[in-house]
């Protein structure tokens, strides 16, 4: 009996990127992918006199053929690339907000974010919409901008993340920033929130539940090789372009490369859990509050990353029964 062989991962990818392509301009992917090009417009950008554009949350993102294209890319990379586990997901509730905490992974690249934005959409269907917070360097170049906020990324801040929240959307949030991303690979298993207690802030007074979201196995997508902090307090970059890091990474197709350059990911085994949803209560204002909250979330998302990188093996992961 003949027939039609089924595609291969090759096929589906080349089909994803076609889709892509037809939602935006190939000068804009390549810039994109293409280091010196990205560096140019963020530095321009940082730089520059202008303040970097929020146009703020708009309900009506993300736009929904751009959005599937690229959620059907996290899925292909889930599937092929990452060979990811999900666990947790029945922990999301139906309806309503959530604020999803994450560990920061893999520099400028947290490819985690649409790997899960395409898990809970196919768990929990298309109303269940995920808005991750973004760096000022995702919002810095137009070419950047523009499609991030098709995608439904939000420039970090609290105005953009509460009023996500009060539409009943799901807010991911990266509370270590560039200093968790940049963590050198030896401390691939640690947590560093960085003492920021925003999200404690925000889930008090909205009330939304946190969801702890731990991803081991991504900061192996690329070495670092060294987070580059005290390079950075004497170039002052925190006051200049709100880093506290110069990383320094070895990364494909580069080599040893600034780490906060486009790379390709090594195909290392990552495993996703989300935990108990966590209320927290008290006073949004009082310190107190804010700092159990937060050594709350911290240790739990701790132990759960202690949990998943017991046995594992860089590249190769925990060894699936």
């Amino acid at each position: 009996m003949s027939g039609e062989l089924p595609p291969t991962p090759l096929d589906e990818l080349s089909a994803i990127g076609s889709r892509l392509l037809a939602q935006m301009p190939a000068r804009d992917l390549l810039t994109m992918l293409f280091p010196p090009a990205l560096a140019r417009d963020v530095l321009r950008a940082m730089l520059g006199e202008s303040k970097v554009e929020d146009a703020g949350f708009d309900p009506a993102l993300p736009e929904k053929a751009f959005a599937d294209a690229v959620l059907d890319l996290g899925r292909w990379l889930g599937k092929y690339w990452f060979h990811a586990t999900i666990e947790g997901l029945e922990r999301f509730p139906v309806e309503g907000p959530a604020l999803v905490v994450a560990n920061h992974n893999a520099g400028i690249m947290p490819l985690d974010a649409i790997i899960i934005m395409a898990a809970i959409r196919d768990r929990h269907g298309e109303g269940r919409v995920v808005h991750p917070l973004a760096h000022d360097f995702a919002y810095a170049a137009l070419r950047v901008r523009r499609h991030a906020r098709r995608l439904g990324i939000l420039r970090a801040s609290p105005k953009n993340a509460v009023a996500a929240l009060a539409a009943g959307r799901i807010v991911l949030v990266y509370p270590g920033g560039d200093r968790e991303a940049f963590r050198p690979f030896a401390e691939r298993g640690k947590i560093s929130l960085g003492n920021r207690k925003g999200f404690a802030r925000l889930a008090l007074e909205t009330g939304a539940p946190i969801i702890p979201m731990v991803t081991a196995g991504l900061h192996e997508a690329f070495v670092v090789l060294s987070s580059g902090r005290r390079l950075a307090r004497l170039l002052r970059t925190k006051e200049i372009l709100r880093t506290e890091t110069v990383p320094v990474a070895l990364a494909l197709p580069w080599g040893i490369i600034p780490a906060v350059l486009p790379y390709i990911p090594l195909p290392t085994a990552v495993d996703i859990r989300f935990g108990e949803p966590i209320r927290l209560a008290g006073a949004a204002d009082d310190p107190a509050t804010l700092d159990a909250g937060y050594r709350t979330v911290e240790t739990v998302m701790q132990s759960m990353m202690d949990e998943l990188s017991e046995g594992r093996v860089p590249w190769l992961g925990r060894g699936k029964p």
